[in-house]
């Protein structure tokens, strides 16, 4: 819990200074692991037991969710809009 509630911070902080990583989920990973001294060459984040830029994404998801001052630019929201009901459609006659 307590490691959850420091990543919310970090991402929180990352999307607050950096405004282009509300937008683009490879920015915002590249800066989360860059600023919390991880490797950013994805052949060594390959070793990790937890896929760090899923949860990394997933984080960002909720925290936009929570404040509409850090929402990504409009065609990106669409675009994400537009993905999660594709993947609702698709899921539901699973």
């Amino acid at each position: 819990m307590k490691n959850q509630l420091k990543k919310m911070q970090i991402v929180t902080e990352i999307l607050e200074d950096h405004p282009e990583t509300r937008s683009n989920d490879n920015e915002l990973i590249y800066r989360y692991l860059k600023r919390m001294g991880m490797p950013t060459d994805y052949e060594y984040l390959r070793h990790y037991d937890v896929n760090v830029s899923e949860s990394i994404r997933r984080t960002r998801q909720k925290i936009q969710e929570r404040n509409p001052l850090l929402k990504a630019n409009e065609p990106t929201a669409n675009r994400r809009l537009v993905l999660e009901r594709t993947i609702r459609e698709t899921m539901r006659g699973v």
